[in-house]
């Protein structure tokens, strides 16, 4: 099912939400999570970042005061982490934001 989530389009989409309002944005925040979860997700990690999620959720810690957005937005990152090739990206990006 994830994988057919990200077949459909849906992702960047749900990382644009991640602008909206606060409701809005921590339902996206848990279908990213979730959709990033796993070992078999690794496409949908990829696709996260290719929809610049990565910086979104940036700008998201830098600018919510919402506790449960924090949360949520750590969340994704574990999970994105997972992928080798984002922990670098991760690092460089949200070890700032992540830390304060």
């Amino acid at each position: 099912m994830k994988n057919k989530i990200r077949e459909k389009g849906a992702i960047p989409i749900l990382v644009h939400m991640l602008s909206l309002d606060d409701l809005v944005c921590i339902s996206s925040l848990g279908v990213l999570r979730n959709l990033s979860f796993g070992k078999n997700n690794h496409l949908n990690r990829i696709a996260i970042q290719d929809a610049h999620g990565i910086t979104l959720l940036v700008q998201l810690l830098n600018t919510t005061e919402s506790f449960e957005i924090q949360e949520l937005v750590t969340g994704v990152f574990w999970n994105l982490s997972s992928s080798d090739t984002l922990k670098l990206p991760i690092l460089k990006q949200a070890l700032e934001p992540l830390v304060k």
